[in-house]
């Protein structure tokens, strides 16, 4: 059965969860009757903002919706694909631009037949600007969807189209190594066109206003105030019967509170802060891995002193990250010296692109005092000011903690007030350019490593830091257009471009790969976790 990869940028952000005494009821039960039922029973510290496949802005979301929806492609945790809704492989003509897909019968969960315009509509919308993706820039790998997504061409002219109920052609705006794991993203699941429009921006707001076509529907989730909800089987999806799990129960629980869920036999499945995971050492239902999300700092480098290139280079080599990850945090992370994780791609040798590419701009105290003192020098103060945003979640106050305390001291003079936010918060900040610094998170979609870089183009939406470089813009094209049939070209072009991002401009800096730390139920057989740590609910066995 296939193994889901979640695909995005996001957050995640704890909050104070109480389940009712009737809810509570529903969720739990003992485990020879959880076994009997093949019922998983998990928690989540943070709520789900919306099922819409193209607006949501949380890994906790894109989690959820890529485990009940299904596209072309879904990928597995060896970071390759397989075939979903497209059936075998596609015809590829015009020098690898042009691709027609043949699609599977699958159905939405109201019966109708999930077909190509499905595809065409829901790519179309993401593309659209009105719309407000996040994500909109992954639309670029399609013909014309820079153009349509920057509001230059409209969406007819994208390239996709339905040449029949179940045939669907793709023109790419370059040859693409990495399609089907792109195409195996959230971002690129169908959409119904008249339920969507029907509801308009309601669509995705609660499990009534949601369709979807995967292994499991969702119900008695009504919105993000929702601390409880229920996956139950899909009836209308076509492997059905791959699926061990019969109903999924989701709270939305307190990390504290979650561990005494789990203690009582009423949890299967139960994340662990930093803090928590001492008092289970030697457990054997204690599980701890390395995921390939990246943790960085963004900086503001439009406005403030965050702008000054040597006070960013000043911090980025003035604290250090083997303490934070091994030290203080001890959840499986590990230290981060460049954009693109370790374990995401091997080069042809098999040699792993971050032990390939090296560590750029790592802790060197003497080097954060040099570039300290022209940064003082450059701004005309000795003593400066600056805020950093973070998730409310106990990893993003440890490590913020720890920064904090660190830079202050290897820094004389550096004041930083550690500002927790809401999600929703924190993007309109960042929207509106106010802030300092980010401590924010991203997760890859696949084994792409050009997928990181997509972020620091000078008009991408999710350039959050503002940054804006002639040369580097020009690297990424020749990354995606130039060189995509010539791998060795590509390859030395990506070190290039994530030198010139850490090692010399230092729009963001590296800190962490996450880890996750998490307690398993001995009655639990068979749990997969994707590269960035979520569970693929469809390979869960009982």
């Amino acid at each position: 059965m296939k193994n889901k990869l979640i695909v995005g940028t996001a957050i995640v952000i704890g909050i104070a969860g109480t389940l009712t005494a009737g809810l509570l009821a529903r969720f739990h039960g003992d485990a020879n009757t959880i076994n009997q039922s093949r019922t998983f029973r998990t928690s989540i510290a943070t709520p789900v903002e919306t099922l819409d496949s193209q607006t949501f802005t949380s890994i906790t979301a894109s989690s959820l919706i890529t485990n009940l929806n299904v596209g072309l492609y879904s990928a597995t945790t060896s970071g390759g694909t397989t075939p979903e809704i497209a059936k075998n492989n596609p015809t590829v003509t015009n020098k690898g631009l042009k691709y027609i897909f043949q699609l599977n019968h699958y159905k939405w969960s109201d019966g109708s037949p999930v077909t190509a315009t499905d595809f065409v509509y829901a790519w179309r919308r993401l593309a659209n600007p009105r719309t407000q993706s996040r994500n909109a820039a992954r639309i670029d790998i399609i013909r014309n969807g820079f153009e349509v997504r920057s509001g230059t061409r409209p969406a007819k002219d994208l390239g996709v189209q339905a040449l029949g109920k179940y045939r669907l052609a793709v023109e790419l705006s370059a040859p693409d190594p990495y399609l089907r794991q792109d195409l195996a993203g959230t971002v690129f699941l169908p959409l119904k066109q008249s339920f969507v429009e029907r509801l308009g921006n309601q669509y995705g707001s609660s499990a009534a206003n949601t369709l979807v076509d995967g292994p499991f529907t969702i119900s008695h989730w009504s919105g993000p105030r929702d601390k409880y909800w229920t996956l139950s089987r899909n009836p209308n999806y076509p492997r059905k019967d791959e699926i061990s799990l019969r109903k999924v129960d989701y709270a939305v629980l307190q990390p504290q509170q979650a561990i005494n869920e789990f203690k009582a036999g009423k949890l299967d499945y139960c994340e662990l802060q930093p803090a928590a995971k001492k008092q289970f050492s030697g457990n054997r239902q204690l599980h701890s891995v390395r995921t390939t999300t990246a943790n960085y700092l963004f900086f503001n480098t439009r406005n403030g002193a965050t702008a000054n290139v040597h006070l960013r280079r000043a911090i980025a080599t003035g604290f250090d990250k083997h303490m934070l990850t091994r030290g203080v945090l001890d959840d499986g992370s590990r230290e981060l010296d460049g954009l693109i994780p370790a374990g995401l791609v091997n080069d042809a040798s098999g040699k792993d692109y971050r032990t390939d590419a090296g560590e750029l701009l790592t802790y060197n105290q003497n080097t954060a005092a040099k570039e300290w003192r022209i940064a003082q020098q450059e701004i005309g103060e000795r003593n400066i000011r600056l805020t950093l945003n973070i998730a409310d979640n106990e990893v993003a106050r440890t490590t913020a903690n720890y920064l904090k305390n660190q830079l202050q001291h290897n820094l004389p003079g550096l004041r930083v007030n550690v500002i927790v936010t809401t999600l929703a918060k924190r993007n309109q900040l960042e929207q509106a350019g106010k802030f300092s610094v980010v401590l924010g998170s991203w997760t890859p979609a696949g084994s792409n490593p050009a997928s990181a870089l997509k972020f620091y183009q000078s008009d991408n939406v999710q350039n959050i830091a503002g940054y804006s470089s002639q040369k580097y813009d020009v690297l990424y094209s020749k990354i995606t257009v130039d060189y995509v049939n010539n791998s060795n070209k590509r390859w030395a072009a990506i070190k290039k471009a994530e030198q010139l991002i850490i090692g010399q401009d230092v729009p963001v800096v590296s800190v962490m790969q996450s880890g996750k730390s998490y307690l398993l139920s001995n009655h639990i057989k068979s749990l997969h976790l994707m590269p960035n740590g979520d569970i693929d609910l469809s390979n869960v066995k009982p």
